[in-house]
């Protein structure tokens, strides 16, 4: 199995990472190698694609990852919250592929003292067959099926905090417009905002208005008087919409235009033949708030689990190291001991 950078893969290798993509029935749209590359070029990220060809030279297995510097060895992690890439995972034909190819992950050419690893699964992956060792539960995502009429779906929204909000943002002539990309620079200062007060940081304009460049990514605004007070970004792939991202004016919450935005974003799902609605992962403890927002639609939640695996010949050979070096085990000590104190 092979690692390259994802600037260094040849035109071949990512329109086979693309095909895999289609192919792979648990795939999600963090995995395009072109986001990925928006990520390293403008964060300075060691973004890698892994892969492997079978015989006949298919492309038949990648897993894209973050290469961390863990002392002397380096860690793979399946992407971070930090960039709002949500969902992990490798890319297969079959979990048998995933199962047999597994250890191979920990074991790449052009890589060498690789510790560990971790990869956010995304909820239509099947874990049952990993164990629970390797396998940990750490979050929900909750998601609505779009396949009902919009009058059924309509009438599964609770009537005090759901409909009522969407009636009320109309009343207030408030309407949705798609794909105004200029309207990204009110969402980034909603957003700014909105983290600034959990002292949380805000990842700069510029991402987004790269990602937004993507084929696979839309802008909903909801207009007050031709002004975006509320500003939403979605992602679609295969059959499933994705609630990345929203942002709204704090002085125009009480008319409710997130509400409207959302049951704006299904009817245009369903226009468009898309089945899913996957509001995506936010921890409770992070944007208590957030949360509560995206439950009130009363989706149903899927779990979200994290795939572990340890290469236990690079931890034998730290142990190995440390014992024939003493002295770095008590000047480590030492030096724990003096902080603590």
């Amino acid at each position: 199995m092979k690692a390259k950078r994802i600037s260094k893969l040849t035109q071949k290798e990512k329109h086979d990472i693309e095909q895999l993509i289609d192919l792979c029935t648990f795939s999600t749209p963090f995995l395009h190698p072109d986001w990925l590359l928006i990520v390293e070029d403008l964060f300075n990220e060691n973004m890698y694609y892994a892969f492997h060809y079978d015989e006949c030279e298919t492309m038949e297995f990648a897993l894209p990852f973050i290469l961390k510097k863990s002392y002397r060895y380096w860690d793979m992690h399946s992407f971070s919250m930090a960039y709002e890439l949500n969902y992990g995972g490798p890319l297969c034909n079959s979990y048998d592929v995933f199962a047999r190819l597994a250890h191979d992950m920990l074991m790449l050419d052009g890589l060498e003292r690789v510790k560990s690893l971790s990869i956010y699964l995304p909820p239509t992956f099947d874990c049952s067959a990993f164990g629970e060792n390797r396998c940990i539960h750490i979050y929900n995502t909750p998601i609505i099926d779009l396949t009902p009429d919009l009058d059924s779906l309509w009438n599964t929204f609770p009537y005090k905090n759901v409909r009522c909000n969407i009636n009320k943002a109309r009343k207030h002539n408030i309407h949705v417009v798609v794909d105004e990309k200029q309207h990204l620079r009110q969402f980034h200062e909603y957003h700014a905002a909105l983290l600034n007060s959990f002292n949380k940081p805000i990842l700069p304009l510029q991402y987004y208005e790269s990602v937004a460049q993507l084929p696979y990514v839309h802008i909903f605004s909801a207009l007050y008087d031709k002004y975006p007070i509320a500003v939403g970004i979605i992602l679609t792939h295969h059959n499933t919409v994705y609630y990345w991202n929203n942002a709204s004016a704090s002085e125009y919450r009480t008319y409710r235009p997130n509400d409207l935005l959302v049951w704006e974003i299904m009817k245009w799902a369903k226009e468009h033949n898309f089945h899913v609605f996957d509001f995506l992962i936010v921890p409770l403890d992070e944007l208590p708030g957030l949360s509560r927002f995206k439950l009130k639609f009363r989706p149903k939640l899927y779990p979200i689990y994290e795939y572990r695996a340890k290469n236990k010949y690079q931890i034998m050979s730290k142990g190995l190291y440390y014992l024939s070096r003493p002295y770095e085990i008590i000047s480590k000590l030492c030096s724990t001991f003096i902080k603590s104190s």
